[in-house]
C-alpha cells in the first residue's frame, strides 16, 4: 500500500513537472500574453535598481511590453510600485494606468528573504489577464536540498525539437542578484513609480502594439535561455503573501469587460507575422554583435513597418487599431524604421547646410569688460583730482603772496609816518 502511495506520488510529481513543463510559453487567450513574464524576470535580475528596471520593461528595444490594455492603439506605460512588509519582503507590483480613475496591475514580484539570508523570488501574473496561479521563478533546487524538480530529470528540457541544459539555482545565490541586494540593503528607501496617468518620462515614446504572432515570433528564440534559468510554477513560496497584497491591489472594469467580451482576441489575427518576429531576433542579434553584412535589415525594417502600422495596411484591418483621437503625436511606428535602417540613415534625414568657416563670420567689435572699464574710469578720476589738487595749490600760493605784499605796504606805511 505504501509502495501504490510512493509511486502515485512520485507519477502526480512527474506529470505536475511534465505540465509545467509544456506550459512554457504560449497562447492562453488572455491579455497577458502580450507581456512575457520570463522576459520580465529576466530584466528583474540583470538591472541594478528599480528605477533601471522599469526603464527596462517600457524600453522599445526590449521588447517586453506589448501590452495596450485601454484599446487606444498604444502601448500602455508599466509602472513599477514597490510594498514592503516589515525588512524581510516585498512585493513589487507591476502596473498600468487605464485612464484617469482606474489602474490594473499585471503582475507581483514576490520577494522574501529568511534569517540566513536566503531568498525566494516568484512572479505571480494576475488572475484576470493570466489566469490562477500563473507563476513564474528561477530554477531552485527543491526546498535548497539538491533535489531538481522531477519535470527536468537530467537537467535537459526538450524545446523546439532541441534539448535544454537546465541551470539550477540556490537561495543563497538569488540574494547574490544585484537588485536583490539593492532593495535589502540598509539605506534604501521605498520605491513608488513617479509617473502616471498622462505624465510620463519625456524619453517615452509609445508605439503601436505588435500582433501576438510577431511578438511570440521573437520571444521563441529567447525561450531556451529563459528555460535554462526560470520555470513555470504552480504553488505559492509565500502562502500568505495575497493577504498582504490584496489591500494594494488595482483591477479596473474596463480591462475586465474587455476580456469577457473577447476584445483582446484581436491581437490573435495575423498569425503571418511570426517569421517577421523571427527576422526581427536575427536583426537584433546582429545589430548587438555590430555585424550588418551577414543579415540586411532594410527588408525586416520595412515588413516591420507594415506590419506594425495598422493604418497604412489594409492587411491589418482585421488587427488591432488605433482609436481616433484628437490629439497630435507623432507616428508610434518611428521608433522601429530609425532603428532598423541603420544602413540608409543617411537617405531619410534631411541633411543640415554645413556650418560657416571662421573667415565668413564677421569678427565683432572688442567688447569692454568691467576690469577696463572700471581702471579707464579710476584713472581718470585720479587726474581730475590731480588737476584740481595743482589749481588749489596755485590759488593759495597766490593768497599768500598777496597776503605777505599787503603785510609788508602796512609795515613801510606805519614805518614812515612814525618817522
Amino acid at each position: 500500500m505504501k509502495r501504490k502511495g510512493l509511486i502515485l506520488a512520485i507519477v502526480l510529481l512527474i506529470s505536475g513537472g511534465a505540465l509545467s513543463a509544456q506550459e512554457y510559453y504560449g497562447k492562453r487567450g488572455l491579455p497577458g500574453d502580450n507581456l512575457n513574464l520570463y522576459a520580465v524576470l529576466k530584466a528583474f535580475q540583470e538591472s541594478p535598481t528599480l528605477e533601471e528596471f522599469e526603464n527596462r520593461l517600457n524600453s522599445p528595444d526590449e521588447l517586453i511590453n506589448n501590452l495596450d490594455l485601454n484599446s487606444d492603439g498604444r502601448v500602455d506605460y508599466i509602472q513599477v510600485i514597490d510594498y514592503p512588509f516589515g525588512d524581510e519582503t516585498h512585493d513589487i507590483v507591476l502596473r498600468i494606468a487605464i485612464n484617469r480613475r482606474e489602474n490594473q496591475d499585471v503582475a507581483v514580484i514576490h520577494v522574501k528573504r529568511d534569517r540566513y539570508d536566503g531568498v525566494t523570488i516568484q512572479i505571480i501574473g494576475d488572475p484576470y489577464l493570466y489566469g490562477d496561479n500563473y507563476i513564474v521563478e528561477p530554477n531552485y533546487y527543491d526546498n535548497d536540498r539538491g533535489t531538481p524538480n522531477p519535470g527536468y530529470a537530467g537537467g535537459q528540457i526538450s524545446y523546439g525539437g532541441t534539448n535544454v541544459s537546465v541551470t539550477f539555482t540556490t537561495v543563497r545565490e538569488v540574494y547574490g542578484w544585484p537588485i536583490v541586494r539593492f532593495i535589502f540593503a540598509p539605506n534604501y528607501y521605498r520605491w513608488i513609480s513617479p509617473w502616471h496617468w498622462n505624465f510620463y518620462p519625456p524619453q517615452w515614446r509609445p508605439w503601436s502594439p505588435y500582433y501576438w504572432d510577431y511578438y511570440y515570433g521573437y520571444h521563441y528564440n529567447w525561450m531556451r535561455h529563459y528555460l535554462r534559468h526560470y520555470r513555470v510554477w504552480h504553488t505559492y513560496r509565500d502562502p500568505h503573501w495575497f493577504d498582504r497584497y490584496k489591500d494594494n491591489r488595482y483591477v479596473s472594469r474596463v480591462v475586465v469587460t474587455k476580456r469577457d467580451r473577447g476584445e483582446y482576441n484581436r491581437t490573435y489575427s495575423r498569425p503571418d507575422t511570426r517569421d517577421m518576429g523571427m527576422q526581427r531576433y536575427r536583426s537584433d542579434v546582429e545589430r548587438r554583435r555590430g555585424d550588418n553584412d551577414r543579415f540586411d535589415t532594410r527588408n525586416g525594417s520595412r515588413d516591420a513597418q507594415a506590419t506594425i502600422n495598422p493604418e497604412n495596411n489594409r492587411a491589418n484591418r482585421g488587427g488591432v487599431r488605433p482609436q481616433q483621437t484628437n490629439e497630435k503625436r507623432e507616428p508610434a511606428y518611428k521608433y522601429e524604421v530609425v532603428r532598423s535602417r541603420t544602413n540608409n540613415q543617411e537617405s531619410d534625414v534631411r541633411r543640415s547646410e554645413p556650418a560657416k568657416r571662421e573667415s565668413e563670420v564677421r569678427k565683432s567689435e572688442p567688447v569692454k569688460t568691467k576690469e577696463s572699464t572700471t581702471r579707464s574710469e579710476s584713472r581718470s578720476r585720479n587726474s581730475d583730482v590731480k588737476r584740481t589738487e595743482s589749481k588749489v595749490k596755485e590759488v593759495k600760493s597766490s593768497e599768500s603772496k598777496r597776503s605777505e605784499s599787503s603785510k609788508s605796504e602796512s609795515t613801510q606805511g606805519r614805518r614812515s609816518r612814525t618817522r
